[in-house]
């Protein structure tokens, strides 16, 4: 081996741990820092620094019963007021069946769901930190066999 690649060697042996310490260390300060980021970020007030809006709601429906698999519905309403003058946002559920509607009236159909109890859920948002849920139980009964 000449001279110069027996030097080459020992620099490429001596200079690899330090670039890969200083690689780690490098990665580590960008963890660290990007961890002190999001931490800064979920304690960052979003908005205002008005309290949360408070929505009133009631909830009803229309009958709180169906026959199973007869392809009848139950029209199901929420009525919400808030003070402030934010759009407000309904999001319905149930564990079984669709909604058709949109907004504070829908139409909730079971579908295929067996007979039993049912809870339809709606959760108003006003986009604001302002929030209210509201549920009903509705029921799904047998047919009568003829």
């Amino acid at each position: 081996m000449q001279r110069r690649d027996v030097q080459k060697i020992h620099r490429q042996k001596t200079i690899a741990p330090i670039t890969g310490s200083l690689f780690f260390a490098v990665m580590l300060a960008c963890a660290l820092q990007i961890a002190g980021c999001r931490k800064t970020a979920v304690r960052a007030k979003i908005g205002t620094d008005a309290a949360p809006s408070t929505i009133s709601l009631s909830c009803n429906f229309d009958r709180a019963s169906v026959i199973a698999n007869s392809g009848e519905t139950i029209p199901v309403h929420v009525r919400a007021t808030s003070p402030t003058p934010y759009k407000l946002a309904y999001f319905w559920t149930a564990a079984e069946g669709t909604f058709k509607g949109t907004g504070p009236d829908m139409e909730w159909n079971p579908h295929h769901a067996p007979a039993g109890t049912y809870v339809i859920s709606v959760r108003v948002d006003d986009g604001h930190r302002g929030e209210a849920n509201c549920s009903m139980t509705v029921q799904v009964v047998a047919a009568n066999p003829r």
